[in-house]
């Protein structure tokens, strides 16, 4: 099955020009990873959390992971590991003092919403854009562009 583009794919690549961390969230399966492997640049790093051994260096020396798999880099299903958020501020931190303008460092995925955004919100305030991915629309299947509905009041006035 051919790749389908979705509408939040530009969505990511704005927020990515003024946040250093992007988060992606959504049900499981919507096709957050997918997604973004499909936008990413050719020296974007991926790591999984669902991966046991990586989980566990995440969980037992989060810096050592950080420093391991280089900046930017795609931190799948980050939820099993929610105090990676405190090393992920320290590298922004320290990336913005040594260089002022912050380009895009991670990308997050997840999908445990509600419990994810009181960690996210306390330790990337300012620094994270979050975004949340729901799974293919129709328009999205059809290939026609994403826009508002905003009727004219005129014609919802009318009387036929």
């Amino acid at each position: 099955m051919a790749y389908i583009k979705r509408h939040l794919e530009d969505e990511v690549l704005k927020a990515s020009k003024h946040y250093p961390v992007v988060m992606v969230c959504g049900q499981r399966q919507v096709g957050k990873t997918t997604m973004l492997f499909n936008i990413k640049k050719s020296n974007m790093n991926y790591i999984t959390l669902d991966d046991l051994s990586v989980r566990k260096l995440a969980k037992k020396d989060p810096e050592l992971l950080l420093e391991n798999y280089k900046t930017p880099l795609i931190i799948d299903e980050f939820q099993r590991c929610p105090s990676i958020l405190i090393t992920i501020k320290k590298v922004v931190d320290e990336y913005r003092l040594k260089r002022g303008k912050t380009s895009i460092l991670y990308w997050l995925t997840g999908s445990e919403k509600f419990k994810m955004m009181k960690k996210v919100s306390e330790s990337l305030a300012g620094r994270v854009a979050v975004l949340d991915m729901s799974s293919l629309t129709s328009k999205e299947i059809e290939k026609k562009k994403n826009y508002l509905f905003v009727p004219d009041i005129k014609v919802l006035k009318k009387d036929y």
